[in-house]
């Protein structure tokens, strides 16, 4: 049976579920892709874990045929993490999914993440077809580190982002640097000629061969995670002023906001860019939560900043 756009489907119950990775640094660009390609026709039934570092909410997937899951309590890299295990396992029973896809966080060791795929107790339930990594050209120098290299080496497949504001030399050195750790990957640029299939198709990647080295522990990352949440509006001008001018310390900042009118905002901030839309539509949750991520912060130097912006 095939979907549009020639994509081959798996029918749900035919044996393992497909699974693909979508793994990337902080900011890299992960939901943006997921969003463009899975708002595109594509027939599928579609299986989303989104694993968040803080409070979920924040990121939510622009409409698509998909059945989603939040993890937020450790993160998937984890071996024995039992949500993502509970996850597989019911996504596999239910019957109604082609095919999962899992967003790991901008923290995540892909390899890790495979292994604990390939236990005893997933066995004939899932496989992976491909790990993706998603890579930003015009800030990944700033997010070289032990975590950015384990995603690319992990990567079947590089996909660069943000094309449209990177030069042609932040491209360049981005594929060398791709490159150097990965030189077998397969490397595409991203936007609106990026085939659906990438997501969808195995055999537009290639199925993986989990010959994977034994993993005792997931490597933890240093950087730092401070969520804030509430039923509290805000002032736009001077949230807006601050998180313009982030301290160094915060390589990333994201959330949704209500503002002092009633009305709701989204916002997301890496390398110094400030992406602020307005008139969003007010979450499920009903909170205002904001996430940021770095090294050294100081949640209380951070909640005196909010707790000033705040509506009286």
């Amino acid at each position: 049976m095939s979907g549009e756009n020639g994509v081959g489907i798996e029918r749900a119950g035919s044996g393992p579920l497909p699974v693909v990775v979508v793994t990337g640094f902080l900011g890299s660009g992960k939901t943006t892709l997921l969003r463009s390609l899975l708002g595109r026709p594509h027939g599928m039934r579609i299986g989303l874990v989104l694993n968040e570092l803080g409070q979920a909410g924040i990121d939510v997937p622009g409409p698509t045929q998909t059945s989603t899951v939040e993890l937020t309590e450790g993160c998937v890299c984890c071996l024995r993490n039992p949500d993502l295990l509970q996850a597989m396992e019911e996504m596999h029973a239910r019957g109604d999914v082609d095919r999962v896809i899992i967003e790991t966080t901008g923290l995540a060791d892909p390899l890790a993440l495979t292994w604990t795929l390939a236990r005893q107790e997933l066995h004939g339930k899932v496989r992976v077809d491909a790990v993706i990594a998603v890579v930003d050209p015009t800030t990944f120098e700033a997010a070289r580190s032990e975590e950015w290299e384990a995603q690319v080496r992990a990567g079947d497949l590089v996909v660069l982002s943000k094309l449209d504001v990177a030069t042609p030399e932040q491209r360049e050195r981005a594929v060398a640097a791709v490159r150097a750790i990965q030189p077998e990957a397969r490397v595409l640029e991203g936007g609106e000629s990026l085939p659906v299939g990438i997501l969808l198709d195995a055999v537009e990647v290639g199925p993986r061969s989990l010959s994977l080295p034994e993993v005792r522990e997931a490597r933890h990352s240093t950087f730092q995670v401070v969520s804030v949440g509430g039923r509290h509006r805000y002032r736009l001008d001077p949230l807006e002023d601050w998180l313009e001018a982030l301290p160094e310390a915060i390589f990333r900042a994201k959330g949704i906001v209500e503002l002092a009118d009633g009305s709701w905002a989204a916002f997301h901030v890496v390398g110094g860019r400030l992406q602020l839309d307005l008139g969003v539509a007010a979450p499920a949750h009903g909170e205002s939560r904001f996430a940021f991520f770095g090294r050294g912060l100081e949640k209380d130097a951070i909640e005196a900043t909010l707790l000033s912006c705040r509506v009286e």
